[in-house]
């Protein structure tokens, strides 16, 4: 929990703000923060979830420290992806799969012909 704290604390100052304006943002009426210090208290799963879209970042993040983050095309290709029927993202997938299966196939030959032109001037 104390790494937790730690992310949300980092976080909180990186964006100018104090303990009763998170207690705000997460509606409650004070600040949390010394209280999750303390261990005294945890966030909850809906707490986590708001701080991910307060501090724009993923609950990997802030549960794991995991700091991948998407770029913008990423982010907008997700947020596009979950508006779609059951039937265009399965389309979507289809394409994708396709896709990576041609680019896999173009590196295969281009590592043969490079295997091949290496044979012939051994």
């Amino acid at each position: 929990m104390h790494e937790i704290y730690n992310r949300i604390i980092q976080k909180t100052q990186e964006m100018g703000l104090n303990g009763n304006e998170i207690g705000k943002l997460l509606g409650l009426k004070k600040s949390p923060l010394t209280d999750w210090k303390n261990g005294k208290s945890f966030p909850t799963t809906e707490q986590i979830i708001k701080l991910c879209e307060i501090f724009a970042v993923s609950a990997d993040y802030i549960l794991f420290g995991n700091t991948h983050c998407l770029s913008n095309d990423e982010s907008i290709l997700i947020t596009n992806f979950q508006k779609l029927s059951a039937v265009d993202k399965q389309e979507i997938l289809n394409i994708i799969e396709y896709k990576i299966y041609k680019s896999e196939e173009k590196e295969t030959l281009s590592h043969t012909n490079k295997n091949l032109r290496n044979n012939r001037l051994a």
